[in-house]
């Protein structure tokens, strides 16, 4: 019986015998080195023009050199996308079956187990089990538009395992002149070398619509770049000679090209040495600098800074508030920074459930295999608190024209029936007892620590009886000024006490504070 062919994504049929090797090893020397890209170039507005005008032709190397070069030079820049990458490959995911199956669920759980036990190559340097790097690396491509990863496979009798993800730089590769649709693998000819079907992960993450070419965020950011760029050299040197003065060195007409020459070697060396020797008819003058109005320079930084926050995250509160705005406002823009995370993840998904999970899962399953997907936990904004928020500032800025059935329904909050306690109940009966709290401190007398200590153990011997008088007796004693008042009260209000029982309690509580005073006070 014939084995079903298997296509990849794009329709081209998957040869398994060409699974195993690597298609595009690197090496010293030659096409594909790590070691052939110098990043760290410098940029004129005109070069950037070239670069810009190349890659939206389609050059994929002039792009990817002018992109690694903003992530490698702006720190901001490499920051703000830093945490668009590290969203994404921080949050759990799970391998979820196709259906409710058992079969679905054995193929979800293989698919899940291959995943966690990939080895991690990164440039031949650095080994790990990490799903989560390659994860990271795939979303190389929210700045840069696309990112590349070739698939090693352990290929047995009965099997196909993913051994190793590899990461591809993008300089590898170029766009197909006969078929400008089509990604190849530099080779040194024309049309390049087609890559492998059912080997390869190619990202691709549009930040804007239109053509693939011009889709990259980081093109967005060229120009922000640049201006940075020059503003940073141009304030660094402003750093430099800020608060030196000027030192004009004055000749005569008649002097020679060597005293001139002279005169100039000392003026310069001034600034390095601090000392100079020159003849006594030559003159040297030192111009206090003049202070501008003002950080041009700086302002620029924080300008750029907060457009490109703007272009990364969608905001400028989430990355730098620069202690401008709120905490609320800076909650309302965080909203943004999860919806792009949500959308992120999507076009990530899409590309590792069609590119990763469905070529194994039919390479071991077959092609009408249940094949699982990969699913991100993206946290999402608790819509009740968010409408909660929503009516507070509403109210704030006097729209309080709302009724209150709506608001019942939006927070989901039903109408009380009759005998329910309310809120509003328990806000009265709170204020009640604080209330009742606050009297009772008014009425109480200042005391020490000592005399508190013996007011509470007072109050304690009385709590000992279980008359339901003892409350009373201790309110009347408080409200006593002398012990003839106290024992008229006494008498008049509670003619029902246990005489016996209410001198036994008085007793322990004069023996217990006679021995509280013999341990913590000096007699004389």
């Amino acid at each position: 019986m014939k084995t079903p062919t298997i296509y990849d994504m794009f329709g081209r049929p998957i040869k398994k015998n060409l699974l195993k090797s690597e298609q595009a090893e690197s090496n010293l020397s030659g096409i594909r080195s790590y070691f052939s890209f110098h990043t760290a170039i410098e940029i004129p507005p005109a070069k950037l023009a070239r670069l810009l005008k190349a890659a939206g032709q389609g050059d994929l190397f002039s792009q990817a050199l002018l992109f690694e070069n903003m992530e490698e030079r702006d720190t901001h820049i490499f920051a703000e996308i830093s945490k668009r990458k590290r969203a994404i490959s921080s949050l759990n995911y799970e391998i979820l079956p196709f259906d409710d199956s058992q079969k679905a669920s054995d193929i979800a759980e293989f698919v899940q187990e291959n995943l966690e036990n990939i080895t991690f190559v990164d440039f031949e340097l650095n080994q790990s089990n990490s799903f989560e790097e390659i994860i990271f690396n795939i979303a190389d491509a929210i700045g840069k538009g696309l990112s590349f990863h070739e698939i090693i496979y352990d290929v047995s009798e009965s099997s196909y395992i993913i051994k190793q993800i590899k990461y591809r730089p993008t300089e590898w590769f170029m766009f197909n002149p006969e078929k400008p649709s089509e990604i190849r693998l530099i080779d040194g000819s024309y049309t390049g070398e087609e890559l492998i079907p059912g080997k390869w992960v190619i990202h691709y993450h549009p930040a804007k619509s239109g053509s693939p070419y011009r889709a990259a965020l980081f093109r967005v950011l060229a120009w922000l770049f640049l201006f940075r760029n020059y503003s940073v050299k141009s304030w660094i040197q402003f750093v430099e000679i800020f608060g030196i003065p000027l030192r004009l060195g004055k000749y005569e007409q008649s002097a020679t090209e060597e005293e001139k020459e002279i005169l100039m070697k000392a003026v310069a060396n001034i600034a390095q040495d601090a000392a100079a020797i020159i003849p006594e008819n030559m003159e040297v003058e030192f111009k206090e600098a003049v202070k501008g109005a003002g950080d041009p320079h700086k302002k620029l930084l924080d300008w750029t800074e907060k457009e490109i926050s703007k272009a990364i995250l969608g905001s400028t509160l989430t990355s730098n508030n620069h202690n401008v705005g709120s905490y609320a406002l800076g909650n309302v823009h965080n909203q943004v920074r999860l919806d792009i995370l949500a959308s992120d993840v999507k076009f990530i998904e899409s590309t590792i459930n069609n590119q990763i999970i469905r070529p194994l899962t039919q390479l071991n399953f077959g092609i009408d295999a249940p094949v699982p997907y990969i699913s991100f936990n993206v946290p999402k904004q608790d819509e009740k608190e968010l409408m909660l928020n929503i009516i507070t500032e509403l109210s704030k800025i006097g729209m309080t024209e709302i009724p209150v059935w709506w608001i019942r329904e939006a927070l989901n909050i039903p109408s009380p029936q009759e005998g329910d306690l309310t809120l509003s109940d328990l806000i009265q009966q709170t204020k009640q007892n604080l209330n009742s709290t606050l009297r009772k401190n008014l009425n109480k007398p200042e005391f020490t620590k000592n005399q508190q200590i013996l007011e509470t153990l007072i109050e304690n011997s009385f709590k000992i009886m279980s008359s339901p008088f003892a409350d009373k007796i201790l309110k009347i004693i408080k409200n006593s000024k002398s012990y003839e008042e106290l024992a008229e009260k006494l008498a008049a209000s509670l003619p029902e006490l246990d005489n016996e029982k209410f001198n036994e309690v008085l007793n322990d509580a004069i023996f217990t504070a006679e021995l509280f005073g013999r341990a913590n006070f000096n007699e004389s």
